[in-house]
């Protein structure tokens, strides 16, 4: 495949996010044909290896670069205490403090971790 005419778009955190190529570039990159419909096919959505376009990028370079998980790199961003955010999910600092030391806290606990700081469990689950 020619690489003539491509371009890569990079993310908030300056790593590449899009990759900008000709219709004809895809279709060979694809294998895929629109001669039936004249349409183009359907792009998959995108996979957990990326995080949604609305973690402003202090939050992941704390996570990608500091090492930290997630839900203290949300709650620093958003100037919140462990003591702040365990009043506002009714539970004691120290059981907040191991939830956000949680490697893969569950669906139903990001949720509510999200309700509380006013985000999305999507953007908390990076």
């Amino acid at each position: 495949m020619k690489t003539k005419n491509v371009h890569v778009l990079p993310g908030p955190n300056g790593a590449p996010l899009y990759v900008l190529m000709t219709y004809a570039q895809y279709k060979e990159l694809t294998g895929k044909s629109t001669a039936k419909t004249g349409k183009a096919p359907a792009v998959k959505a995108a996979t957990k290896s990326r995080p949604p376009a609305n973690v402003p990028s202090e939050v992941l370079k704390r996570i990608k670069q500091d090492n930290i998980a997630p839900m203290r790199a949300w709650r620093e961003y958003l100037g919140l205490t462990q003591v702040q955010m365990a009043n506002r999910l009714s539970v004691t600092q120290g059981a907040y403090a191991l939830t956000e030391k949680r490697e893969n806290p569950r669906p139903s606990t990001l949720a509510k971790i999200a309700k509380a700081m006013r985000i999305t469990p999507e953007q908390l689950d990076i």
